[in-house]
């Protein structure tokens, strides 16, 4: 996704992407470890849903103005 806003010029939205994974991961990853440590692995996952939910917020709140 992050891609996809570099090529239509919205460089603050790309930047916030790569920006909001790595503070989306490690959470995700610390909670996993502590409450369900057999789904580790699924922390990543869980981030990139959380992070495409933000994303997609912003960009129909963005669309909405």
């Amino acid at each position: 996704m992050m891609i996809v806003y570099k090529l239509y010029k919205h460089h603050s939205m790309a930047l916030f992407i790569s920006f909001a994974l790595s503070l989306t991961v490690i959470p995700v990853l610390w909670v996993m470890a502590r409450y369900a440590p057999v789904y580790l692995w699924y922390s990543y996952l869980i981030a990139y849903i959380i992070e495409l939910l933000v994303i997609a917020g912003l960009h129909f709140l963005r669309l909405a103005r």
